[in-house]
């Protein structure tokens, strides 16, 4: 894929992924053999990695979530996020960036100016005052997301997706039941629905 100008979202491969010259975002999700990323100037989201994940030249953001082998990150100025930790998760002096994974009870997030990632929480989502992004993954019970003026991305929901004034772009991925989507005006991507 070359010259991909806004969005990227490779899912289930199962080889190797080469990317090259993605302008703002890459999504590479469950990937068995070997991840390699260069020159993403802006974001690169890395799940389950089975083996290797070698990510260079990547300055704002690195996330990287259940990696079973090796996780090298290099040259990473402002943030590096490695997810699903069984024991302790410690964040300090976070304040463009935040993303929680896998919580058990409840998650609640203020004063966040840009991003919100949430991932499998089982109870209750609450966000507030998110004038970016929001992602909300695998989320057992209800979404309601408002005031999201340019993206929206929600997979595997298992009850019910509304999503309104959504201007830009709307990524839904393998939502079980019902997928309402209005006022979309320049893309929609469903994929495995």
């Amino acid at each position: 894929m070359l010259q991909l100008q806004t969005f990227t979202l490779i899912n289930s491969v199962s080889d190797t992924v080469q990317m090259l010259q993605l302008r703002i975002f890459t999504l590479i999700y469950s990937v068995s053999d070997t991840v390699q990323i260069l020159q993403y100037p802006t974001f690169t989201f890395i799940n389950t990695v089975s083996d290797t994940v070698l990510m260079l030249e990547l300055p704002p953001l690195t996330l990287i979530t259940s990696v079973s082998d090796s996780v090298q990150m290099l040259q990473l100025p402002t943030f590096t996020l490695i997810n699903s930790v069984s024991d302790t998760v410690q964040m300090l002096l976070l304040p463009i960036y935040s993303l929680i994974y896998s919580v058990s009870d409840t998650e609640q997030m203020l004063q966040y100016p840009k991003f919100t990632l949430i991932n499998s929480v089982s109870y209750t989502v609450l966000m507030l005052h998110l004038p970016t992004f929001t992602l909300i993954n695998s989320v057992s019970d209800t979404v309601q997301m408002l005031q999201v003026p340019i993206i929206n991305l929600i997979t595997s929901v298992s009850d019910t997706v509304q999503m309104l004034q959504l201007p830009t772009f709307t990524l839904i991925t393998s939502v079980s039941d019902t997928v309402v989507m209005f006022q979309l005006p320049t893309f929609t991507l469903i994929t495995s629905v």
